[in-house]
């Protein structure tokens, strides 16, 4: 049903313009389909090929990720109707894009209760269940749910789901309101009650009696690391669904009223029509959240996946049967056409001037970072960017808006993990912490701007706009210095142990201070480009363009922005002219050191662990050829068998650096090598370098979504720490489980109790001190 009112047009009655909703559909939608894709893909080749053993929860999480990948593989068809706003695949591809929306969202709820009722059955009835938890009656279960879930998303096929209008034709959009009384109202009906209301009331029944008969006494057997992971399942499962699937069912019915005209209020319809997209997005985001539920509720799933680095030697991990019983946008330049026509004398020497002063605009112009400019961006290639600028600004304040909340969470979290509870600061944690130090305070500012886009007004002062749009670009600098100050320092301890060993923490807080003041003074020339007063220079460049259409437009640009700087921040601000050498020389410092340096860093920290763990593979399998003639000696033997415990830590060591690295280069290229590789082809256009009107359009639309790609790089550097930092999860894992315990405890005991609750906290606390 939710791809049923994906794209639906607003009501003229109430004069709601709800448009952004295609700008934010298209950059959501791409940023899920490259980690849905990843992530879904590793998680079924790991179910199908390297867990020998498959119990009922595993088939259930296969079927999750089957159905969030049949989901994945539609989404490039929307990101193309979003952007295009055109549907040319026909009605039959836009009915099964509609029946994958559909089979995903109310497939992963389904899918993720029978996961809740299973653990359910196997805490609270052990035995009596063991007869009911087959695979046999598993695969009944997951057959019907997909019959169940194709049955609901099979129901828009009784109607066409495509319209033409104005040469352009949609897909789920534009349904009358006989439409939506006959047919949509009744299927949001079942799919609420069947696919949203019912799996919720038995998360929340499953959930709490599991609960409650693990804060029984009798059930300290259980042990602390199965009490600790059934209650991260509870609490994954839930969050998964307090986040994705709560708020957007809840507007859905609300907004089903609207279309039905049930409600026939314009600020109930003004409010579900502004919420609704952004609901849908977070819906959307179940596809990412998934593969985090095998992680950190199957201790088999964390081993298999791990385990893959290992040599051609190692075997798939199995799942014991146990384990089913403990496991838990667009800066577009201002080109006006840029029309270099020569109006002096001198044609060639006024040409020349004209081609620099273009580079130095577009240059500068480029270095705005943060949105648009406010002139009407109409390109030679006839399609005009000024909607699209405005739409983008609305798309920029929803996309802060769910950028906000976790990474706020996500990096005070580990923030408090790095800096209170480690205490061995070696190994890159000193960067993990001016990393996440760095995210933190990009993510600090973010309400302002989402304050300021949604507004358009700044009422907090010059000081405070600038701090902010400094904190932009110092995060996105300081984040890829320290990424590469992490992968660095891990290939040179593997390859030389002995400078690990004389490394000093005081060594990691020399270099992140040098970091600091270095990215800083190198970021500071953004902000001192800004100007709250038009700039009078005598620069030669303006004297030659003094009757040139584009100074005219230029100026006129700068008087308005100057009119509005006390109410107007960002993008909005005046811009001071540099002198073309300068403007270029900053570019390619910034490109050099910002992005082409550290890529090549992270490579040859990649290639260099990579080359020593293969040579210490092959050096292994000729010690295994010449052990049998070694291990006839005793005393020969037990020196083997020593040297290969020692070589077995040095491999796994290796995997772990050679994973960290690897995990650092995959964030660098998701998350910065658009934005530096397009603004490469953005100047590109903007001086006729390139001139294939598609290409033009394509680089300028994708500016923004390479920004916010850039900017997600605050939610995902704390998911490095976690996967990759064994201390940092130890750590993490040690503090959950006293509030674990405090969950798990009696409210009132009596004394019997208490001596058996005390010896199940210090048994908690002796496993996580294993750990």
């Amino acid at each position: 049903m939710a791809s049923l009112v994906l794209n639906e047009t607003g009501m003229e009655d109430c004069g709601i313009d709800d448009s952004f909703k295609y700008n934010l559909y298209s950059v959501v939608y791409s940023v899920v389909f490259v980690l849905g894709l990843i992530t879904n893909c590793a998680a079924l080749f790991v179910f199908c090929f390297r867990m020998k053993i498959r119990n009922e929860t595993t088939m259930f999480m296969t079927n999750l990720a089957l159905s969030d990948l049949v989901f994945v593989f539609t989404l490039p068809f929307k990101v193309f109707y979003n952007v295009n706003r055109h549907w040319p695949f026909g009605d039959g591809l836009c009915k099964v894009s509609g029946t994958a929306f559909i089979t995903n969202i109310y497939g992963s709820m389904l899918f993720l209760t029978c996961i809740s009722v299973d653990r359910f059955l196997a805490i609270v009835y052990p035995f009596r269940s063991r007869s009911i938890r087959t695979r046999r009656n598993a695969a009944l279960v997951c057959a019907a749910v997909w019959l169940t879930i194709v049955g609901g998303g099979i129901s828009v096929t009784f109607f066409s789901t495509i319209n033409s209008n104005n040469r352009a034709t949609t897909c789920f959009e534009g349904f009358s309101k006989s439409t939506w009384r006959t047919y949509l109202s009744k299927i949001t009906i079942f799919i609420e009650i069947v696919g949203f209301l019912l799996p919720l009331l038995a998360n929340l029944v499953c959930s709490s009696l599991v609960l409650r008969t693990l804060r029984r006494p009798v059930t300290v057997g259980h042990g602390c690391d199965s009490k600790r992971r059934v209650l991260r399942m509870i609490l994954v499962h839930l969050g998964i669904f307090i986040i994705c699937f709560v708020p957007y069912n809840s507007i859905l019915f609300v907004y089903a009223l609207v279309r039905t005209q049930a409600l026939a209020n314009c600020a109930v319809e003004r409010f579900a029509r502004t919420l609704y997209p952004i609901t849908l997005c977070l819906a959307s985001l179940n596809c990412c959240l998934d593969p985090v539920v095998y992680y950190f509720t199957s201790e088999s799933f964390q081993k298999s996946l791990t385990m893959g680095g290992k040599g051609p030697g190692s075997r798939p991990e199995s799942i014991p049967r146990s384990d089913t019983e403990t496991q838990d946008t667009a800066n577009t330049l201002p080109r006006d056409t840029h029309t270099v026509a020569s109006n002096g004398k001198d044609s060639k020497t006024s040409e020349k001037i004209h081609k620099l002063l273009w580079v130095s605009e577009s240059i500068q112009m480029s270095l705005n970072m943060s949105g648009t400019g406010g002139e009407d961006s109409s390109s030679r290639c006839g399609f005009n960017m000024t909607e699209w600028e405005k739409s983008m600004e609305k798309m920029y304040t929803y996309f802060y808006l769910l950028l906000f909340i976790p990474g706020l969470l996500l990096n005070t979290t580990a923030l408090w993990v790095l800096c209170r509870h480690i205490s061995k600061k070696t190994k890159a944690v000193i960067f993990m912490i001016n990393l996440a130090f760095a995210d933190l305070a990009h993510i600090l500012s973010l309400p302002l701007r989402i304050y300021y886009y949604f507004t358009h007004t700044w009422p907090f002062g010059k000081s405070v706009c600038l701090l902010c749009f400094y904190l932009k670009y110092l995060n996105m600098y300081a984040a890829i210095v320290f990424l590469v100050c992490i992968s660095v320092q891990r290939c040179v301890f593997l390859l030389d142990p002995f400078a690990a060993r004389r490394w000093r923490r005081r060594f990691d807080l020399l270099i992140s201070l040098i970091v600091w003041l270095v990215v800083g003074l190198g970021c500071s020339p953004f902000i001192l480009m800004r100007s709250s007063s038009p700039t009078n220079t005598s620069n030669p460049l303006d004297a030659a363009s003094a009757h040139s259409p584009l100074s005219s437009s230029t100026r006129q640009t700068s008087m308005s922005g100057l009119n509005s700087t006390n109410g107007s921040c960002f993008k909005d601000l005046p811009m001071r002219r540099l002198p073309v050498y300068l403007a270029v020389t900053m570019m390619a410092l910034a490109e050099l050191f910002g992005f082409l340096i550290p890529l090549a860093c992270i490579s040859y920290s990649s290639v260099r662990i990579a080359q020593s763990l293969k040579q210490r593979q092959i050096q292994d399998q000729q010690t295994s050829l010449n052990s049998s003639a070694r291990s006839r000696l005793q005393s020969v033997a037990s020196s083997s068998q020593t040297d290969k415990c020692h070589e077995r830590q040095t491999n796994s060591e290796k995997r772990r650096a050679l994973q960290m690295v690897l995990s650092c280069f995959s964030l660098f290229l998701f998350c910065f090598a658009p934005y530096h590789l397009n603004f490469l082809l953005y100047l590109m256009v903007s001086q006729g370098i390139v001139s294939n009107c598609v290409t033009e359009q394509v680089v300028r639309r994708f500016h923004p979504v390479s920004l916010c790609m850039a900017s997600l790089s605050c939610c995902l550097n704390p998911l490095l720490y976690y996967f990759l930092t064994a201390e940092f999860r130890s750590h993490l894992t040690r503090r959950s489980s006293s509030f674990t315990a405090s969950l798990l405890s009696s409210p009132i005991s009596s004394p019997t109790q208490r001596p058996a609750q005390s010896r199940m906290v210090s048994l908690e606390s002796n496993c996580s001190d294993r750990e």
